[in-house]
């Protein structure tokens, strides 16, 4: 027998409803992390008052889950008003942060206005290692310090980790300094490309023998909250089905990592972009099937693939191909289980 939360979502995803949104609130950051998969320009971003009409019409599409983020969101100096935005509207609101611009002023908005989840980066247990990938020297002690005053107020925080060539040595510290702070640790090894098309930040990836070595006790999921690669990579998602992205200029897409534009606020409603007029483009997408995507349903090593339906189209252009760092990544895991010699 079904759960009422089944039936809920279920009738969701019959209907094409919304439940879950990202808002990326603006690409300024004080960091300049060597992987970002963001081209930061902060020219046309959204006002105080296109934020919250934004919000308003995510309520009125039903939307429950929503994630905050950037670029650093806290660099907007209107965050006290949309945060209270968020709260009037109920919903279960996660912030994605660097933590590095966090005090207690911050904190103190958060728990006031019921954010539900704070995710932070961490990119290595010393100094050295998460400093030199963040490119801001004092990144680590400022982060952990946020931190450890978000836990004490009560506050959900994640410690989210990605794993590449010059950290993976200090994976298991990571987790272990996450223990330390009270706060929950996850760890991927999915190495985005750059919005732009380069797969700069992809070559600072773990390569297919180092994951072979790592410990994958320690990976957890993928790039996107609540992401389910239990049933190995996934050939087709609820991007633009149930999940939604909008970026700081008012872009509509599937998901925040699958950049295909299918409308923008400023000249439409989501009544419009969503169900009245939606793009051709959105209407493929949310007929595809796992039949469209045979070369990755029938991979004999797909139980250990991550594979990201958002990531194989910025890397081929088409959500249907194999995506070849999914492809590298699962022959790398599948080596660690002893499957591939």
């Amino acid at each position: 027998m079904a759960s009422l939360r089944e039936e809920i979502f279920a009738k969701y995803k019959a209907g094409f409803h919304v439940h879950a949104a990202m808002v990326e609130l603006t690409y300024a950051c004080p960091c300049d992390c060597e992987h970002c998969f963001l081209v930061r320009d902060p020219r046309g971003e959204m006002n105080t008052d296109e934020v919250l009409d934004l919000l308003d019409q995510l309520a009125k599409q039903g939307v429950i889950n929503l994630g905050l983020t950037g670029g650093e969101p806290f660099v907007r100096r209107d965050m006290p008003q949309i945060l209270e935005r968020t709260l009037h509207h109920k919903f279960f609101t996660s912030v994605l942060t660097t933590a590095v611009n966090v005090g207690q002023e911050e904190i103190d908005l958060m728990c006031r206005t019921g954010v539900q989840r704070v995710e932070v980066s961490l990119l290595g247990a010393t100094d050295a290692v998460h400093d030199e990938i963040m490119r801001k020297p004092g990144a680590l002690q400022r982060t952990l310090g946020a931190v450890r005053l978000m836990v004490a107020a009560g506050l959900d925080v994640r410690l989210k980790a990605t794993v590449m060539q010059k950290n993976r040595h200090e994976l298991p510290a990571m987790h272990e300094l996450a223990a330390q702070v009270g706060a929950k640790f996850e760890a991927n090894v999915t190495v985005a490309p750059r919005k732009d098309g380069s797969d700069e930040p992809q070559q600072l990836g773990l390569i297919e023998d180092q994951l072979a070595e790592i410990d994958p006790t320690l990976i957890s999921g993928g790039l996107i909250p609540d992401e389910d690669f239990t049933g190995g990579g996934l050939l087709t998602c609820q991007a633009g089905r149930t999940v939604i992205a909008v970026n700081p200029r008012g872009d509509v897409t599937p998901c925040l990592m699958f950049p295909m534009v299918v409308g923008n606020i400023r000249e439409n409603s989501l009544q419009d972009i969503l169900h009245d007029e939606p793009s051709p483009e959105l209407l493929q997408l949310r007929g595809l099937t796992e039949d469209d995507v045979p070369e990755c349903r029938d991979c004999s090593i797909r139980p250990h693939c991550q594979r990201c339906p958002g990531i194989a189209y910025m890397e081929t252009g088409d959500a249907t191909k194999p995506s070849r760092s999914a492809c590298m990544v699962a022959q790398g895991l599948a080596r660690n289980s002893g499957r591939i010699a």
